[in-house]
């Protein structure tokens, strides 16, 4: 499985090689693309000195973007690919209106910036959001401290062959979930921080683990609430269908009715076929400042949910 790389201090090579894997170089690559693509395809008709205003204002816009968002998310390789992705789209946006101006569905010519605008408005959004949650899904890329990690094998998103096996899958997973608790508490202490209102935090995450065989443990999640004075009751039993409703009527005064907390598993891998997985995760009561802070690093067991009235 991967190695973390070695090295804390600048003498070491291994920390050198840290620092250099660390820095998303690939925003530049598919900045200085479309410009040497039109020069390739322009040799002979435009003289080398006319290519570095549009090479220069094209990496100036992959340095300024991954910059705002380095700011924004706190973390190069997110940062470095959302901005990739921002960039593909931006490149793109011109040859995609350009075949779609003289297309029309029902009717309605979609070659306007009317229609393909928002559409790659939203395409942004989802390609930026599915960046953000793919920790601490596999691949994995860190590890306990944040060091990122040297492969063995080639890097893909789905299928990792890296991660065959189960105690490299829950070593990995352990380690990288070890940094992710590190930096959400940071976080967390700085909404705490400034904050001019009691915020209400929410940390919910989307599915269990998947390889593990119980349908249960696929299911369980972390529920975790922030909630201000006077909290209200938060059932052991809460399932995420009714985080959000809980929330709404408590402080927002909507009338939210709260569902069956019930949850649903495909059967036989059959995408309209669903049966009821009783819940046997181990969920907990309110977290006090008193209780000793769970150690990720010593045991992967299901996550549980609990409430907070205390930071953390």
């Amino acid at each position: 499985m991967p190695r973390p790389l070695s090295g804390t201090t600048p003498a070491h090579p291994g920390a050198t090689v840290a620092r250099l894997a660390s820095v998303p170089y690939h925003p530049y690559l598919f900045a200085i693309y479309p410009v040497l693509a039109l020069l390739a395809a322009n040799a002979g008709k435009v003289d080398l000195p006319q290519v570095v205003r549009p090479l220069l204002l094209s990496v100036g816009l992959a340095w300024t973007t991954y910059a705002l968002l380095v700011r924004v998310v706190r973390e190069a390789r997110t940062a470095g690919l959302m901005t990739t992705v921002f960039l593909l789209l931006f490149f793109s946006y011109g040859h995609v209106y350009h075949l779609a101006r003289d297309l029309t569905i029902g009717g309605v010519l979609l070659g306007r910036h009317r229609y393909t605008g928002p559409i790659w408005i939203v395409l942004l959004a989802l390609g930026w959001a599915w960046v953000w949650r793919r920790a601490p899904h596999d691949p994995f890329v860190f590890g306990p401290q944040g060091e990122p990690l040297v492969r063995n094998t080639p890097f893909t998103l789905n299928g990792d062959v890296e991660y065959v096996e189960w105690p490299s899958y829950a070593e990995g997973y352990r380690d990288e979930l070890t940094y992710l608790n590190q930096r959400l508490l940071d976080i967390v202490r700085r909404i705490l921080a400034v904050s001019t209102v009691e915020p209400i935090i929410v940390l919910q995450g989307d599915h269990g683990i998947p390889r593990l065989l119980e349908p249960w443990e696929k299911l369980a999640i972390l529920n975790a609430l922030y909630l201000p004075k006077p909290a209200p009751t938060v059932p052991e039993t809460l399932t995420p269908v009714n985080t959000f409703r809980l929330i709404q009527q408590a402080y927002l005064d909507l009338p939210r009715e709260i569902l069956p907390d019930r949850s649903y598993d495909l059967a036989d891998q059959v995408l309209w076929r669903f049966v009821e997985v009783e819940d046997k995760s181990p969920a907990c009561g309110p977290a006090s400042s008193q209780e000793e802070p769970h150690d990720s690093s010593r045991v992967l067991a299901p996550p549980t949910r609990f409430v907070s009235e205390t930071p953390p």
